[in-house]
């Protein structure tokens, strides 16, 4: 059994090239420009530091003062043992 493509397929498909197009047209002249001025290579090496530096302090991932919810419809001594095993030490 052959597959066959319908007629506007690489109409259909273009606007996805049309974008990969762009985007690396807009970077190559970002590039440009960053080369040609010393100012805004550093300017842009600034800006990306300070922007590493500000998320980076601002993000943490510890979990502290967490509360949490148990609850025990079993009531039994194994399950308030494991209980009590999940608080602080």
């Amino acid at each position: 059994m052959f597959c066959t493509l319908p007629a506007n397929y690489l109409w259909v498909r273009a606007p996805a090239l049309v974008v990969v197009i762009g985007l690396t047209a807009y970077s190559i002249q970002d590039a440009k420009e960053l080369l040609r001025g010393p100012v805004r290579l550093s300017v842009a090496h600034v800006e990306a530091i300070f922007l590493m530096l500000v998320f980076g302090f601002e993000t943490s991932k510890d979990i502290e003062n967490l509360t949490g919810l148990v609850l025990d419809n079993d009531q039994s001594v194994e399950c308030r043992q494991a209980v009590e095993s999940l608080a602080d030490p």
